[in-house]
């Protein structure tokens, strides 16, 4: 934004917002995973396995720790978002248009069923879920045909863990169903295993931006006792 004299205050070279963000978020639900599985787990003797949602929303401290560090690691998130809203603009394609639009919804839907847990409020938390996976599916097919258009190295990886997260959502939906209505011995579990596997797909969705985010860093300087953000 304008040119200017003095050397920026703080330069960060754009790939390290999401190995930031995939770091942090994956920390939230390892941390929140063992240890709810370690002093908790007794809470799911019907189980061989955790829910996503009990874990995460269920009791503290594992609740309070993924709050905690979800929204310690929003921030870069929100930067990712931003620079992908940049990057789809240059396209007259309505999707990759639209990246930004869907990493926001995508945003929006993760603060709800972080902090309104199924604890609080079981039928919007489980609403945010689903607007959740919703809004992910929408970001893993934008970004996967920007890899294609941009001929990226990048996109088989992202075609395959699409793929993959498509085929368990297909599980999921077959588990929910034979769990909640036919209440199918080992449904339960199997659905709980399919959800992590789920979440690990898509953190680690996002680390494939350091590849699109390359050539490009964050800068903030000093001009005229204001603040500019450089990209």
């Amino acid at each position: 934004m304008g040119s200017y004299k003095e050397k920026p205050q703080f330069v960060l070279q754009a790939p390290w917002i999401p190995i930031i963000s995939t770091l942090g978020t994956a920390s939230a639900y390892f941390l929140a995973l063992v240890v709810g599985s370690f002093l908790h787990f007794r809470h799911h003797s019907e189980e061989a396995f955790p829910g996503l949602s009990s874990v995460i929303g269920g009791q503290y401290p594992e609740r309070s720790i993924f709050q905690v560090l979800m929204a310690i690691f929003l921030a870069p998130r929100i930067i990712s978002t931003l620079l992908w809203s940049q990057l789809g603009a240059s396209s007259e394609n309505t999707i990759l248009s639209n990246i930004g639009l869907f990493g926001s919804l995508k945003i929006v839907s993760s603060i709800l069923f972080t902090y309104v847990s199924i604890a609080d409020d079981p039928a919007v938390h489980h609403y945010a879920l689903v607007f959740y996976v919703a809004s992910t599916v929408a970001c893993m097919y934008a970004q996967t045909v920007y890899s294609v258009w941009k001929r990226s190295p990048a996109t088989k990886p992202r075609a395959i863990t699409f793929g993959l997260y498509m085929l368990l959502l297909i599980l999921v939906t077959n588990y929910s169903i034979k769990h909640m209505l036919y209440e199918e011995s080992g449904a339960s579990t199997k659905l709980s295993l399919v959800e992590w596997l789920l979440v690990g797909l898509d953190v680690s969705f996002d680390y494939y931006s350091t590849v699109d985010f390359e050539g490009i860093r964050l800068e903030i300087a000093n001009q005229k006792r204001m603040v500019h953000f450089m990209v």
